[in-house]
């Protein structure tokens, strides 16, 4: 059964500078909850990147704020004062896909250890608690979370490979971010359509924006703003719908409407040894 444990405190939090925190190995991580309630002031915007290491090797890179969004997207709750890591696939259609992504620590990992990067907080506390099991698995596939951009500069066609393209990488879902003078704008007023190719075969084929977000809906996914979201598992059918990259050329094609900054914020699985 799932054991809620509480973490030792973060080293060298403050009011701006990198935090981090040490996470005892041997147990399976479902997620991670950081409690901020206690600070004077500390929210997810001021964090600015969140980094999260296995024997040194960063496999989750990003803002807290797209993180939370990722969060929102797969159902969750959004309490300014709580902030979750969640391994798991909490919508995914049986257990054992929920749980498929899970970081398991018991053999393998020497350290585990979480960076946050903060700017502008006011007294900061941070309490952590693990969701844990005592599975006993050595370390697996880890559920990774990392980024690509693209600079879109004029209207028409553009196109990028995605550089992480190593055997063992398995894409779950992309969320796309446009920004503008550094502002995120709306997907559908810079973007008409989305396409995906695996080794020149079409698998996600000139899909809008808009009916994008029909279909996650459908689906029951939470959609978010400024993000236009290609997912591979909409459907929460986590391990039949799963892409493997597998060195195989992934080529994204945007038809842009408007100049612009695509961010593309990968939810991947990984082996340590192809991150």
């Amino acid at each position: 059964m799932p054991i809620r444990q509480k973490m030792p405190d973060f080293v060298n939090l403050a009011a701006t500078g990198t935090a981090s925190l040490d996470l005892p190995t041997g147990m399976s991580y479902h997620n991670l909850i950081f409690y901020f309630g206690l600070s004077g002031a500390l929210t997810r915007a001021m964090i600015k990147e969140i980094r999260v290491l296995i024997n040194g090797k960063v496999f989750i890179r990003a803002p807290a704020s797209i993180l939370h969004r990722d969060n929102l997207y797969k159902g969750s709750v959004d309490n300014a004062a709580f902030f979750i890591l969640d391994f798991e696939e909490p919508r995914a259609r049986n257990f054992a896909d929920q749980i498929s992504s899970i970081v398991h620590t018991f053999s393998g990992v020497q350290t585990f250890k979480i960076e946050f990067d903060i700017v502008g907080a006011t007294s900061p506390r941070i309490v952590t608690h693990a969701n844990v099991t005592a599975t006993k698995l050595p370390l697996g596939l880890l559920p990774c979370f990392f980024k690509q951009s693209i600079d879109m500069v004029s209207v028409g066609t553009h196109q990028i490979g995605y550089s992480y393209g190593k055997a063992q990488h398995v894409l779950k879902r992309v969320h796309i971010v446009p920004t503008q003078a550094n502002v995120e704008v709306l997907p559908a007023d810079v973007l008409a359509t989305i396409s995906v190719s695996k080794d020149n075969i079409p698998l996600y084929q000139k899909v809008s924006p808009l009916l994008a977000v029909y279909y996650q809906s459908h689906y029951e996914a939470i959609c978010q703003t400024n993000f236009a979201t290609v997912d591979f598992v909409e459907d929460n059918n986590v391990g039949l719908n799963l892409m493997p990259a597998d060195d195989a050329v992934i080529l994204w094609e945007f038809e842009a409407l408007q100049a612009a900054r695509l961010d593309l914020y990968y939810s991947v699985l990984a082996s340590i040894n192809s991150i």
